[in-house]
């Protein structure tokens, strides 16, 4: 099992690592150049798989405009804070909470769930299939 990047206890204690709070910084200052001041500024919150591995995306957006920063997190993998939109972490916990780093830092506001048509047309259900 890979360690994880930040302390996250379910009392809602939180200590971040040095690793974690440098990418943070660095993160937040590229999607402020990237918006150039345009707001209000947007965070969406989605996770997706792909084959055997899986993705946390925070796709950063002013509506109306062509403005985004996208972040796709990679789970279930040694840390590699390296590239700002492509992070490895260990888990979904470690990847929400940078984000949520992230986000809080911009004032952005939070939405889970793609934004625009990224919706399936049929809910899934398992509801009948015993």
């Amino acid at each position: 099992m890979t360690a994880p990047l930040c302390e996250l206890t379910p009392d809602g204690y939180h200590e971040s690592s040095e690793l974690a709070l440098g990418w943070r910084d660095r993160t937040v200052l590229a999607v402020r150049d990237v918006m150039n001041g345009a707001s209000p500024l947007m965070a969406s919150i989605w996770p997706y798989r792909l084959g055997h591995h899986s993705y946390l995306v925070c796709d950063f957006y002013v509506e109306h405009t062509n403005r985004v920063f996208a972040i796709t997190f990679c789970l279930g993998e040694q840390p590699n804070l390296t590239h700002l939109d492509e992070p490895t972490v260990p888990d979904f916990a470690d990847a929400l909470h940078l984000a949520t780093m992230v986000i809080n830092e911009l004032g952005a506001t939070a939405r889970l769930g793609m934004r625009g048509t990224g919706q399936s047309p049929l809910p899934f259900s398992t509801a009948g299939t015993a």
